[in-house]
């Protein structure tokens, strides 16, 4: 807050992070909306895990995602702390995903590319959270 008592802008960090957020919550989204859309054909197709699975697994990681973009709106600590647990507990997911539940022989044909993408994601965030829990939150590192 200012000297007149009404809250300094939004950082272009905390923007950023809010855009990635919200990129994130909608994707997690996507997958439950259209897991439901196309429940019949995926059943049809007999997909391994199954429709349940993707439909649970999207409604579980959007909802993270909204309460963690609440959280940074709201700008409290624990929105930083949620994205963060988010982001991280989500590439551990994916990578499960992909090397033991996933049976399509070319999910991993691109596993350099998709790991090096997935550590600059995670760096960049930590360093976008670091520096907005120091400078915006008021809430120091240890």
């Amino acid at each position: 807050m200012n000297g007149s008592g009404q809250r300094a802008r939004r950082s272009w960090r905390n923007w950023a992070l809010l855009v990635g957020m919200a990129w994130f919550t909608l994707t997690q989204a996507m997958r439950l909306v259209q897991a439901v859309a196309l429940w019949p054909w995926l059943m049809g197709i007999q997909l391994w895990p199954g429709p349940t699975y993707l439909a649970v697994t999207g409604f579980i990681w959007a909802l993270a995602g909204a309460v963690g973009i609440v959280g940074l709106w709201r700008r409290r600590g624990w929105g930083l702390r949620l994205c963060e647990t988010t982001l991280v507990a989500w590439s551990a997911w994916n990578w499960a995903d992909r090397l033991w539940v996933s049976s399509s022989p070319t999910g991993l044909w691109n596993w350099p590319f998709a790991l090096a993408v997935n550590l600059i994601m995670l760096i960049s965030v930590f360093l976008l959270i670091h520096a907005e829990r120091k400078d915006d939150y008021g809430v120091k590192d240890e």
